[in-house]
């Protein structure tokens, strides 16, 4: 094992009410923001341009879409940050800002650039489970979390 595996510390995060920056309004931030709503987090997302469905968040009043490009000092107040948009150099300066706010940030394009990856996650009745291949595989995790899944579901046993 080396000793980045070694030092990672696992950890479901409450986020009910607390301000979550997504720099980047396409494919990969779309996903992001899907998988933070059901939080209750109070969602910015910073883009140029955004998809429909993050657009329709919006009119629904679920997330909060700043129409412009990202610039230093957006991530204050946050208590995370995704860097997600398909231009590294804003990813960086991104990455540059929540180092220095230590704000925890996913970046979407570079794991090892960023302070966490998102696994691969179940929720079923009274069990969460959270799969992870290092930020390696995601494919690989979503295998494990599935096999997981369909294990629970067939299991006569509600409580493990």
């Amino acid at each position: 094992m080396d000793n980045t595996r070694a030092r990672l510390y696992p950890v479901f995060l409450n986020l009910t009410d607390e301000c979550v920056v997504v720099i980047g309004g396409g494919p990969v931030a779309e996903r992001k923001v899907s998988r933070l709503i059901p939080t209750g987090a109070e969602i910015k997302v910073i883009s140029i341009h955004f998809t429909s469905k993050l657009q329709l968040w919006e009119n629904e009043k679920k997330i909060n879409l700043v129409p412009r490009a990202y610039r230093a000092g957006d991530l204050r107040g946050a208590k995370l940050a995704f860097a997600a948009t398909n231009q590294s150099e804003i990813n960086q300066a991104v990455a540059k800002e929540a180092k220095k706010e230590s704000i925890l940030l996913n970046v979407a394009d570079q794991s090892s650039k960023g302070d966490f990856w998102v696994p691969a996650c179940l929720f079923e009745e009274e069990v969460a489970v959270a799969v992870s291949a290092y930020g390696k595989d995601p494919k690989l995790a979503v295998k494990i979390r599935d096999h997981i899944r369909a294990f629970l579901r067939k299991s006569p046993e509600k409580k493990l």
